[in-house]
């Protein structure tokens, strides 16, 4: 029976919408009823739906930032720890050509005994206070820096009256300013210049030249502060007032002897740290009397004045947990908070087996620079 007279018999039981004999087959798939599910009202997220998102959202960024601080942090160490091997590789090339190491400072300021032998040194420098950053300079790539300090002829920071003007000209003042990148830790806080133009050690104030500080300082030894007689000349460390050592000093032996350290809060005047300028127990000179990160201004360590200004001359880093140091052989180790203080100090002396004063050697014959 074909369909369509079945569907004529049978027009009783079908809905009237199909009834008509006319209807066909494709009438029965047109216009589908929609679904249920179809027929529902779209909507977005539900206030509850995103306030779970984003609590799940900060708990990730919670996880993740300390990892990124991390490693943000290593990179800035790393970075640091290659500055500090510039400055020790810079040190054996100065020791390799001239047989024997810069001085803290080139010069001294009048002091008599363990000093003497700076009087012996030509009028020009034997009181004017560059620091061995400078003198290392041209070893450093910056040979251009090294020539605008003419330290033959009157050099930074004159402290004797005759030529404290003199030292006084474009090209120096123009150093001083200057802040070389490799003496500049990443993660020291410490702003490029220091807070108080004022501050007693800048003799440049008067001029509004206000001088560019560093990151780290030459070891000086263990002795100061307070202040002694054998402070300046006859410390127990690498580096001296204008009295280069040699390498037959070092019996403890290079790898066991720091020469450079990290130090902090540089641009203040308990922290104070030009880095052209050398003055003990300040810029570019500290003493492992006190312990690492000792901070400065902390009047429960001994300390020394500059005005209002407390110098407990430790060395420091805003790393956490320690400071990087640079030894004579030119490896850098990172020294913890909380080394022994009788190891941290003996490792600061180029001779353990005593921490008195070592006698400077110097010959007039050989000039510093």
């Amino acid at each position: 029976m074909e369909l369509r007279e079945y569907l004529s018999n049978s027009s009783d039981l079908l809905p009237a919408s199909i009834r008509n004999p006319q209807f066909e087959i494709r009438n029965l798939f047109s216009n589908p009823r929609p679904s249920t599910l179809d027929s529902r009202p779209l909507h977005g997220f539900t206030l509850v739906e995103l306030l779970v998102v984003i609590a799940i959202i900060g708990i990730l960024v919670a996880l993740l930032l300390p990892a990124i601080q991390a490693a943000r942090e290593a990179a800035r160490r790393s970075q640091c720890v290659n500055n500090l091997k510039q400055i020790g590789t810079a040190l054996l090339n100065y020791e390799s050509a001239r047989k024997k190491y810069p001085p803290a400072r080139y010069g001294s300021d009048g002091s008599g005994g363990k000093c003497n032998p700076c009087k012996l040194l030509p009028a020009t420098v034997r009181e004017q206070a560059t620091s061995g950053f400078v003198l290392l300079m041209p070893y450093m790539e910056g040979s251009e820096l090294f020539t605008l300090a003419k330290v033959d002829l009157d050099g930074l920071w004159q402290d004797g009256p005759t030529y404290e003007m003199t030292w006084r000209d474009a090209d120096r003042k123009r150093l001083v300013v200057l802040r070389p990148p490799v003496l500049v830790c990443p993660s020291d806080r410490s702003g490029p210049v220091l807070q108080d133009i004022n501050y007693e050690g800048n003799d440049l104030a008067a001029e509004g030249v206000n001088p560019a500080i560093g990151s780290y300082a030459f070891s000086q030894g263990t002795i100061g502060p307070p202040l002694t007689s054998d402070t300046k000349c006859g410390n127990t460390g690498m580096f001296l007032y204008c009295i280069p050592r040699v390498l037959r000093q070092i019996s403890d032996g290079t790898s066991k002897t720091f020469c450079v350290g990290e130090v902090v809060a540089s641009d203040t005047n308990d922290g104070v740290n030009i880095w052209s300028k050398a003055v003990r127990l300040q810029s570019c000179m500290r003493t492992t009397t006190n312990p690492l990160n000792a901070p400065p201004g902390d009047q429960t360590y001994p300390y020394v004045t500059a005005g209002t200004a407390i110098q407990i001359a430790s060395f420091g880093s805003d790393h956490s947990a320690g400071a990087n140091f640079v030894y004579v052989d030119g490896h850098v180790s990172f020294i913890s908070d909380n080394v022994d203080i009788n190891a941290y100090q003996a490792a600061s002396t180029i001779n353990r087996a005593t921490t008195k004063a070592s006698d400077g050697t110097f010959d007039v014959a050989d000039p510093v620079q």
